[in-house]
Order: structure tokens, then C-alpha cells, then sequence
């Protein structure tokens, strides 16, 4: 589980709920609205911050390290531990446009 939390005024705001296994590796997308997390159950996950929904997984094998987004948000690079040890790349879901309008970042 993934809690999150609004920093400044110390509240809970919910949780990310869907790893089987402890989390790895977090990463947010540059424009903030998209949370990847990597588990030790072999899956990575990206979460809709908004909404704290999963919008999708994909199965990894070994472990993420440093998960970072490209600047435009639309790819996930991250290093792996179990050989053939290497970089993977991953194509980031992008936030619905529904998503979108209702936190009002495109008009409607």
C-alpha cells in the first residue's frame, strides 16, 4: 500500500492499494498527476494521483531501481537487478481526459 499524503497541512489524502509485496521504487511524473511504483511481487504499477486509481500494470521481472520519468512523462526508464541486468523502458499511461477536466487542466 501507498499511503499519500498532502505535506502541507499533514493530512492523509488515501492510499495506492495493490502490491502484493513491499514497494521497491516511486516515481512521479513531471507534471505530478501519475505515481509509478515498482514491488517486490514482480509488477509495476502506474497510479492516477487524482483519483488514487490504478491505470495500469505490467509484470517485471527482479526488482526496479531509480525509476525516472522522461520529461515529457511519457516514458519510464528504470535499472534492473536480475540478469540480464540492463534498463527498461516502459510507455507511461496518460491521465484521461476526463481526469483531466475534472482537475481542471483541460476545458471542457
Amino acid at each position: 500500500m501507498i499511503n499519500v499524503w498532502d505535506v502541507r497541512t499533514g493530512t492523509l489524502l488515501g492510499a495506492c492499494v495493490g502490491h502484493k509485496q513491499g514497494i521497491t521504487a516511486l516515481s512521479f511524473a513531471p507534471d505530478g498527476q501519475t505515481l509509478a511504483s515498482a514491488s517486490h511481487d514482480g509488477t509495476l504499477k502506474f497510479w492516477n494521483i487524482a483519483s488514487l486509481q490504478q491505470l495500469t500494470s505490467f509484470s517485471i521481472p527482479g526488482d526496479a531501481h531509480n525509476p525516472i520519468f522522461s520529461p515529457d512523462g511519457t516514458l519510464l526508464v528504470f535499472g534492473q537487478s536480475l540478469k540480464p541486468k540492463g534498463i527498461r523502458f516502459y510507455s507511461a499511461p496518460l491521465p484521461l481526459e476526463t481526469d483531466l477536466a475534472s482537475q481542471n487542466l483541460v476545458k471542457p
